[in-house]
Formats: C-alpha cells, sequence, structure tokens
C-alpha cells in the first residue's frame, strides 16, 4: 500500500506505467474537496489506526537547519528517500 498527497501547484508527477501493467500494479486516486465531512473522518480515523498499528509506514524525513540550505538542496538532487525539510526559523 502506498498512500501519496499531491498538490496542483507542482509539476504533474511521471508514472512508470509500463511496469505498472505487468506487475498489475492498482491505482486509485482520489480528489477529497468533493467526499463528505463524515467519510473524510472515517479515513482519517482508518489511517491513524493503520499507521499506530504498524501496517504502514511513513517516509523518512531529512530535516536541515536554513543554514544549511545547500545539503539539504543536496539530498535533494542525489534522491534522497523521503522528505527533505528545511527548517526556517
Amino acid at each position: 500500500t502506498v498512500i501519496a498527497a499531491y498538490a496542483a501547484d507542482g509539476p504533474d508527477p511521471e508514472l512508470p506505467v509500463r511496469a505498472c501493467m505487468t506487475a498489475n500494479v492498482v491505482l486509485r486516486f482520489v480528489l477529497l474537496y468533493g467526499v463528505p465531512a463524515e467519510a473524510l473522518a472515517q479515513g482519517v480515523a482508518e489511517v491513524t489506526a493503520a499507521l499506530n498499528a504498524g501496517a504502514l509506514s511513513a517516509l523518512p524525513v531529512h530535516r536541515f537547519p536554513l543554514e544549511e540550505c545547500a545539503a539539504a538542496e543536496d539530498a535533494v538532487q542525489a534522491g534522497a528517500v523521503g522528505k527533505v525539510l528545511l527548517d526556517i526559523p
């Protein structure tokens, strides 16, 4: 299971379509703006329960202070797995 969030202000994500097809990967997309509040609350509860049970794992987080922004960019360019965060005071 992979849960991905995507914002409209970034570039379109690239999907390895052929690799997904040959592996019989199922992709599901949900636009949350049209989902009723009760369903959103249930989804949050279920994802939270799965995280607490260890059924899901979050990506690693790599934090850098503002004065190390060059190192943060190097991590991104090197393909760091997970989230690269820059702490801005």
